[in-house]
């Protein structure tokens, strides 16, 4: 009885292994067949040379998680329309992007779409603006959105949904707040300079 039992499981075992052997995994051919539809599903990528990059972007809803500098530029470009960046370390970049000075709240900036281009990020915004109806703030804003961006190049250029383009902005790093000095201070410092 106890042969018969042996018998049994070594022939099970044995028909359990040539199953698994015989089993449909991929082969090198089937590998090739896969790579030639990945290249099929986006040819106009490969042909223009545009890569959309927008699933790269991790957008900073708390800006106060950066470095103090960077918030303090980021404060002082939000006043006008336009862009800036940041280098950090390990090859990431912080991007501002702003629609400058509004009369009221219910005004927004978000990225559409970010593309790469021959070596330039292409960055789509959509800027919006509140409905005449809408009751919104009546307080100054100034509509910002900020991202992070790894492993590409430092050459950014921005536009809206409409095509308007939007200026870089330099930042005065001089204007920055230091820890240890006040406002009056930077104030006092600038103008000197002037």
């Amino acid at each position: 009885m106890n042969k018969k039992l042996v018998a049994v499981g070594a022939i099970s075992l044995l028909s359990l292994s040539i199953l698994v052997g015989c089993s449909t995994g991929k082969t090198p051919t089937d590998s090739k067949v896969d790579d030639n539809k990945q290249v099929e599903q986006n040819p106009s990528e490969q042909q223009t040379g545009i890569t959309d990059i927008t699933k790269k972007i991790e957008i900073v809803s708390d800006v106060t998680v950066l470095p103090k500098e960077v918030q303090d530029s980021i404060s002082q470009m939000s006043k006008e329309k336009g862009y800036t960046f940041f280098e950090l370390e390990n090859n990431e970049y912080v991007v501002a992007i702003a629609s400058g000075e509004k009369d009221s709240g219910g005004y927004d900036i978000k990225v559409e779409k970010a593309e790469e281009k021959t070596g330039i990020v292409e960055i789509t915004v959509k800027e919006t603006a509140p409905d005449k109806d809408a009751v919104v703030t009546e307080v100054i804003t100034y509509p910002v959105t900020v991202f992070k961006i790894k492993d590409m190049t430092a050459a950014f250029e921005v536009k809206n949904t409409e095509g308007e383009t939007f200026d870089y902005i330099l930042i005065d790093q001089q204007v920055i707040p230091n820890e240890q000095e006040t406002s009056e201070e930077i104030q006092a410092k600038e103008d000197k300079s002037n």
